[in-house]
C-alpha cells in the first residue's frame, strides 16, 4: 500500500532500524527504505513463518517472508523476488506492542530477466 504512515505507527519513537549502513533513527530507515521502494513498479511482502519469544513487556519476533518487486516496464529485469527475515524487538507500551528495533536478514535472492 505504501502507506507510510501506517507503517511508521508500528515503530517507538525512540526505535531504530539496522540496514546496509548500520545502525539509524527508525525515520531515517524507513525513509530510505521508502526511497528504494518507490523505485519498483509495485511491490509485495508475503509473511509466512514466524517465531515469537516473550519476557513481560518485551518480546523478539522473527518473521520469514517473501518480497517480490516489480520493475518497470521497458527495464532490464522484469522482477526481483527476495526471501526475507525480519528480526524485530518489541515493547509494550501505552499504545500497544511497538517496534523498537528492526533487522533484515536477506536470505536468498532471484532477479529474473526479460
Amino acid at each position: 500500500m505504501r502507506d507510510y504512515d501506517l507503517c511508521r505507527s508500528a515503530f517507538a519513537d525512540d526505535a531504530i532500524g539496522i540496514g546496509r549502513e548500520g545502525a539509524e533513527p527508525i525515520d531515517d530507515y524507513l525513509s530510505n527504505t521508502y526511497k528504494m521502494a518507490s523505485s519498483f513498479h509495485a511491490t509485495q511482502h508475503l509473511i509466512a513463518n514466524q517465531y515469537v519469544e516473550l519476557k513481560g513487556d518485551e518480546a523478539v519476533l522473527w518473521s520469514y517472508g517473501v518480497a517480490h518487486h516489480k520493475v518497470a516496464p521497458g527495464e532490464e529485469r522484469d522482477e526481483i523476488i527476495a526471501g526475507v527475515q525480519y528480526r524485530d524487538k518489541c515493547r509494550r507500551t501505552k499504545e500497544g506492542w511497538l517496534i523498537v528495533e528492526r533487522g533484515v536478514n536477506p536470505l536468498w535472492l532471484d532477479m529474473k530477466s526479460r
